[in-house]
């Protein structure tokens, strides 16, 4: 591998600092938005199969092949719901739901989740679907 190749290679993997931002970043995207949305608390979190398996610390880790919207998108369709939808139209649905994220700012500290849930309430409403009531403290 020529110099050229090398410095390409280091341009294209994260280093620790921007691996260890990502880590944080996706944990904190789920922690909130699985408690606004679901009312789950970080203990569930981190119980989630998909967040209990994933090697977090392997910028290689397919976790890391999808934004995190991607990953929570099938928890937010209604159990009721998700048996009733097929083939497209479940994929779509999901894409939707991914897709309502799409502005959401980097800063998770400045996310408003209830506008998030009322944009995901909206799609559900299709449906005749809503996210689960969450209780206030």
């Amino acid at each position: 591998m020529d110099a050229a190749e090398q410095q390409a290679m280091k341009e294209y993997y994260m280093d620790a600092a921007e691996q260890q931002a990502m880590k944080e970043y996706y944990l904190r995207f789920w922690t909130q938005a699985l408690a606004s949305l679901l009312g789950w608390s970080e203990e569930q979190v981190n119980a989630w199969p998909l967040r209990a398996y994933s090697d977090l610390d392997n910028p290689n880790d397919m976790i890391y092949h999808g934004e995190p919207e991607f990953w929570i998108a099938p928890l937010l369709i209604p159990p009721a719901l998700r048996a009733e939808l097929r083939g497209l139209a479940l994929v779509d649905l999901e894409a939707r739901l991914i897709d309502a994220f799409s502005d959401v700012d980097e800063d998770l500290a400045t996310v408003n989740w209830d506008y998030y849930r009322q944009r995901i309430d909206t799609l559900l409403r299709d449906f005749n679907a809503s996210l689960p009531p969450i209780s206030q403290p």
